[in-house]
Parts: C-alpha cells; structure tokens; sequence
C-alpha cells in the first residue's frame, strides 16, 4: 500500500516508519542489548569462522569448535580465579592470625618512620582507635539488624510500591540472563545468519550509493571487529605479564590479580588500581610494607609501560591501521576530551574517522583541486 503513495508521501511515511521503530527500540533497550552484543560477537569472530571454512570444516563445526575452544579458555581463567579468591578469603578474612600480621607489618613500618621523622606521624595515642570504631560498629548493626532491615523495607515499599520493587527485580534478571545466557545463544545463531542479514540490508540501499555504502560499511565493519579482537588480545597479554611478574616477585595470588589487571584494565586507570591495590595487601604478609610497594609496583608499572608502548600500537595499532604516532595522540586526545571514556571508544572513532575521511572528503577534495577555473579577469 506504501508504495503505491506518491513519492513525497511514500518517503515521508517509510521516515515515520523508521522513528516508530527506532522509539520502539529504546523503549526496549534492555531486550535489545544482548541482540546487538550478540550481532558483534557474531561480526568478530565471523572472520575466524571463515579460515577455518577455508582449511575444510563445515560452518557448524567451525562455530563448534571456535565456541568450545572461547568456553574452554573462559571457563580456565574462571576457574584460576575463582579458586584463589576461595583461597584469598579463607586465608584474609576469616584467619585472624594473617589480619594481625598485616597490621603488625603497617605498625612496624609506622615505627620506622617515627624514628626517621618524628614530627610526621602522630602517636599511636594520639591517632583515632580505628579497631575500636570497627568493633562498634560491627557491634551496633548486629544489635539492630532486624530493626535495620525492617525499617529498610518499609521505607523500600512506601516509596517505590511492591510494583516497583518486582520491575526492578525482573530488570536485574533480565539483564543478568542477558549477559550470561541470550548472548552467547545470538551470538551462536548470528554466525550463521550473518551473511543471509548483511544481504538483506545491502539490499535496501539506494542503487547508486549501493557499491559505495558496501565497502564503506565493511571497511568499518573490519576496523571495530580488529579493535574488539585486539583490546582482548592486550587484555590477555597483560594479564598474563603481571601474572608472571608477581608470581616471580614471589606475591601470592599472582593470577588471580593478573588477570584482574589485565581484564579490568578496559577501564583505564581504575581497573588497573584496584588489582595493584589488592596485590599490595596480600603482599604485606609475606614481604612488609616495602617490599609489596616496589614488588607490585614494578609489576604493574612494567605492565603498563609495556600495555601503553608495545601492546597497543603493535597489535591494535597494526589492527586498525594506524600509525603508532596516531594510536598515541588519539589516546591522549579521548582522554582529554571525554575521559575515561573517551580513551575507551578513542581508537576505535579515530580509524572510522580515518575512513570517513578517505571515503567521502578525500574524493571531493581532489575534485575541488583539479576542477578547472576560468581565468581571473582582467
């Protein structure tokens, strides 16, 4: 029926068409997301999927294989940490003794530098009675618990209803069966679907933009599928430096933060502290104050220089095309500008930007060079 609307009338009613789409989308973002992580899961690793079509294996076996080899390294990796942080609290939290002994280790380097510089720290007498805030505390929340609780519902419910709270329960499953269960299936079923889709949507492209549009898009397509794959791939890396590092450096629980710091390093900065945090404490027990410091600082700053001056501009630099010299500026250039955001999203922009550029400026810059002028007048 659209289509028999005169032109104006038809664009204007497939553009009405397209934003009740779009708003529908958004209204049901959180049923979407896993979608479109699953498409780009499927887009990322459609590329392996087809060498090992080109070595002889059928499409499903390929997807098979390349799932079961991703579950395998996931599901080691999980199991390493999940096993030492079993062991980190046991040993930490509910050993009283290992407490006592990293407090010992702050007191004695407190000591140290009282009778380096007297004048710096105050007094143990002087300073507030940390341990006894704590025990207070501790004390007063056990001691009004069910109180706590009680009025913690009813003020829950009077505010937000029973309604709510059930909205917001089935968001939170939603989200979490999202994440660990609808991707991987999208993912799965998308890996076969991807070339039938990318079809249909060439398709619908205006004719005389078709060729054009096509290479655009895959070129793009190419550049965030390399940065994804590449990002994993330094997160690996890194995790396992500063996992062998500490693990030489003789701290425990070497890969448990390891792989934290080299996985939570997709957050800059925060991501990284917060392993170098934990892997100084554990390493109080066994080396002092000291000799955690420059242990896992040395660690964590050779990670770092090496994640910032090897890792990235070698296999995401080389993945993206872009020069060393542009990987560095465009990180310098996120941050700056969007923070740590904008160092997340910073590569990936600048090497579609670089597209863009080449793709749509560059032509008309040298149609407007080599156009010819008529002469000045005289």
């Amino acid at each position: 029926m659209i289509e028999r609307l005169p032109r104006h009338w038809r664009n204007g009613a497939l553009l009405l068409l397209a934003v009740l789409v779009l708003w529908f989308c958004w209204s049901i973002r959180s049923v979407i997301n896993p979608l479109l992580l699953g498409y780009l899961f499927a887009y990322i690793l459609h590329p392996a999927v087809r060498k090992l079509e080109e070595r002889g294996f059928s499409r499903r076996a390929s997807v098979l294989l390349i799932f079961f080899g991703g579950f395998l390294l996931a599901g080691v990796i999980l199991f390493g940490i999940g096993i030492q942080t079993k062991n980190l609290v046991r040993d930490v939290v509910t050993d009283e003794g290992v407490r006592q002994k990293i407090a010992a280790q702050f007191e004695d380097l407190r000591q140290r530098l009282d009778q380096r510089f007297p004048d710096l720290i105050p007094d143990k007498e002087e300073m507030p009675n940390l341990q006894g805030a704590v025990e207070w505390i501790r004390n007063y929340m056990g001691e009004h618990e069910d109180a706590a609780q009680t009025a913690g519902a009813v003020t829950v419910v009077s505010a937000k209803g029973v309604f709510g709270l059930i909205g917001d329960l089935l968001k939170t499953l939603i989200g979490i069966g999202g994440l660990f269960l609808l991707v991987p299936l999208y993912t799965y079923y998308m890996l076969f679907e991807l070339g039938r889709l990318h079809a249909w949507i060439r398709k619908y492209i205006p004719r005389m933009e078709r060729e054009r549009m096509t290479r655009v898009a895959t070129l793009i397509g190419a550049v965030l599928s390399a940065f994804f794959r590449g990002r994993l791939v330094v997160c690996l890396f890194k995790g396992i430096v500063i996992a062998t590092g500490l693990f030489l450096a003789g701290v425990p629980y070497a890969f448990l933060f390891g792989m934290l710091g080299g996985f939570l390093s997709i957050v800059p900065f925060v991501g990284p502290m917060i392993a170098f945090v934990g892997a100084f404490l554990v390493g109080v027990i066994d080396h002092g104050v000291v000799g955690s410091a420059w242990r896992t600082g040395v660690v964590f700053g050779t990670a770092e220089i090496l994640e910032g001056y090897v890792f990235i501009p070698k296999v995401m630099g080389d993945s993206l095309g872009l020069n060393e010299v542009v990987v560095l500026f465009a990180l310098i250039a996120g941050g700056a500008s969007l923070g740590m955001f904008g160092i997340l999203i910073s590569l990936p922009l600048a090497a579609t930007i670089a597209i863009l550029f080449r793709e749509f400026v560059v032509p008309a810059l040298t149609a407007w060079v080599e156009e010819e002028r008529p002469p000045p007048a005289t």
